[in-house]
């Protein structure tokens, strides 16, 4: 067919929408003036009157799916019918239109369903595309093909990957998938793409409010591995609420914040509508944290364990022997041997003894650990301590089975130390809950630990809250 032929084709839609409006509108005004399809000059009888919509046609007998009324006579067409029996034929029209509107659409739908399905979303039907109410379904499916290619990049180690698919699919279909957008804000905040965190923490926080303390939460611990201490401690401060409970590893977190802030000399002026929000005694104790001059805080009844633990925390990263005095002097009245162990070791982390062998100590607490989560809360001590006796010793009483945040504790304790042994069997046990494939390990295998990228490892592997601490008591104090 020659390319004059095609252009015969093209004009058939708008030929039964132009041809059939003028006709109906000249009918309308009651046959009145020129007949719009017929040549003005020649006779109205049947047969008699050549068609002037034929003209610019290639092939004319083609008109005739516009107008049947159409016909050859010797080498000219004309209407059969003449001018009385000029009409529209909207029926044929529409019927016409429709099978053609329906072609089209059809090649439409399986071309972007061939697309869909070659870019990954195998969950995606013809019907998905051709049924408005079911189009909700596509961005889903384009959102896991998006997932999908983040998990193979992540095995691969290639995180930039990772975290575009992620953003991605977080785009695509918002508040769909609350496990995506926590690893993407977890993945963007270690690799410094500070406002992209901020902006998924704000679009998680707005798509599942009924999440929001374990968005937070993730948000938290985001911040405690890139260092972002000034946002760490206004977030902390955000989520204080002492007539609720939980509060308690928000203040924890709020006194690690300012102990790491490079200057916390305004902290109180900048944060005093928060501050001032508090109870006296909480005010007091944040004080006292800021300043190592104020007196010495009170520790309420019925939270005494919590406020002096995290002063005794306070004073193992600052030095501040009076606020320790103070909290071990609290503590007396709530004998807890296993507590009040560790609670002496990690102090004791900061002014080693020459005279004092810590390894009986540890070796005692290793005794009284009598639950993995009693040993898990050791491996991170093992980790700031840097001592790969004791990491071994908790590692041979933990069961052959144990949560997969401990094993992941383990895993990160023993790389950072260079125990391969025992980073093995928590690579072991860590397979064996399902949550790491084995590809990652591969991968890991090959960064130094310190070497940049090395937190990211953090976002896959899971792990304790004690342990991200850990984690970030290792940066070097700024106070």
């Amino acid at each position: 067919m020659s390319t004059a032929g095609w252009f015969d084709y093209l004009r058939l839609p708008w030929a039964y929408l132009y041809w059939n409006y003028r006709k109906s509108r000249w009918i309308a005004r009651g046959r009145a003036g020129y007949c719009p399809c017929l040549n003005p000059s020649d006779p109205t009888g049947p047969g008699q009157a050549r068609c002037e919509a034929v003209i610019y046609w290639h092939k004319p007998e083609r008109f005739r799916r516009v107008c049947p009324l159409l016909v050859r006579q010797g080498d000219e067409w004309r209407c059969s019918g003449g001018r009385a029996e000029v009409r529209p034929f909207w029926t044929k029209a529409a019927l016409h239109l429709g099978l053609l509107s329906g072609s089209v659409l059809l090649v439409a739908i399986l071309g972007m369903f061939t697309l869909l399905r070659a870019t990954g979303a195998d969950s995606i039907t013809p019907l998905d595309l051709a049924l408005p109410w079911r189009w909700e379904r596509i961005g889903n499916a384009r959102a896991d093909a998006f997932r999908q290619n983040a998990l193979r990049s992540l095995q691969g180690g290639d995180y930039a990957t990772v975290l575009l698919a992620l953003t991605t699919a977080e785009e695509i279909a918002p508040g769909t998938n609350l496990e995506t957008g926590l690893l993407a804000l977890r993945l963007s905040e270690q690799r410094n793409q500070y406002v992209l965190t901020d902006q998924l923490h704000h679009r998680l926080v707005q798509g599942y409010p009924e999440h929001r303390l374990r968005i937070n939460v993730n948000y938290r611990d985001a911040l405690l591995i890139s260092g972002r201490w000034p946002t760490l401690a206004q977030l902390s401060l955000e989520q204080l609420d002492p007539e609720a409970s939980g509060t308690g590893p928000w203040l924890r977190t709020l006194v690690l914040a300012i102990d790491m802030l490079p200057d916390a000399s305004g902290f109180s002026e900048t944060h005093r509508q928060q501050v001032d929000a508090l109870p006296a005694v909480w005010r007091g104790f944040i004080q006292r944290i800021l300043d190592e001059t104020a007196p010495g805080p009170d520790f309420p009844s019925g939270q005494i364990e919590l406020f002096a633990t995290i002063a005794i925390e306070h004073a193992a990263r600052t030095g501040d022997t009076s606020l320790a005095a103070d909290a071990f002097g609290a503590l007396i009245m709530l004998p807890d041997v296993f507590r009040d162990l560790r609670l002496q070791n990690r102090y004791r982390l900061r002014f080693p003894n020459s005279t004092r062998d810590p390894s009986a100590l540890r070796l005692t607490l290793v005794d009284f650990a009598d639950s993995p989560s009693a040993l898990q809360q050791l491996l991170s001590d093992a980790l700031l301590s840097s001592d790969p006796v004791w990491l071994a010793a908790i590692a041979n009483k933990l069961p052959a089975k144990v949560p997969d945040d401990c094993a992941g504790d383990l895993w990160l304790a023993s790389t950072l130390l260079g125990q391969d042994q025992l980073r093995a069997k928590a690579e072991h046990m860590l397979q064996e809950t399902g949550r790491v494939q084995s590809e990652y390990f591969q991968f890991a295998a090959s960064h130094d630990p310190g070497a940049s990228g090395w937190s990211e490892w953090i976002a896959v592997v899971p792990c304790s809250r004690e342990m991200l601490l850990a984690l970030a008591e290792l940066r070097p104090a700024t106070r």
